[in-house]
């Protein structure tokens, strides 16, 4: 049975947080985890391309910076522990206030163990969010 992406997602942070983080690799020496393989771990592939995706959407809502790959923003010089923890609330959140459809290819970026999630549908966000933001999003 699938889980929802608040569930991948609150499972990444926990492994984050009891293990420690990583940058640079999937797990170190002393087995410290990225942000993408503690996503990675225990999941279906459906399962990783939405929690990848959600967790993109927060990546960018915090940064506003066009990071292509969760490993890009999680290895960026100056990256914090705690921001990465306060970026998986915030996606945690926001995959249980908002509906997220997509279609989703996977395929694997090169040098990472990482999907890449290719949407090719639409967005249906809630209107009050986008409204705030005074964004155009696709709906």
């Amino acid at each position: 049975m699938s889980r929802t992406t608040a569930a991948v997602l609150t499972e990444a942070r926990r492994q984050i947080k009891k293990r420690g983080w990583a940058q640079g690799q999937g797990v170190d020496a002393e087995g410290h985890i990225c942000a993408a393989q503690a996503i990675g771990m225990n999941s279906g592939s459906n399962e990783v391309a939405m929690a990848t995706w959600a967790l993109m959407i927060e990546i960018r809502e915090r940064t506003r910076l066009p990071y292509d790959s969760i490993p890009m923003w999680n290895d960026a010089p100056g990256r914090t522990i705690e921001e990465v923890l306060a970026t998986f609330d915030g996606a945690i959140l926001r995959s249980t206030e908002e509906r997220i459809e997509v279609n989703v290819h996977l395929g694997w970026t090169s040098g990472y163990a990482t999907p890449v999630v290719v949407i090719d549908a639409p967005i249906t966000a809630k209107v009050s969010k986008c409204e705030e933001k005074k964004e155009l999003m696709p709906v």
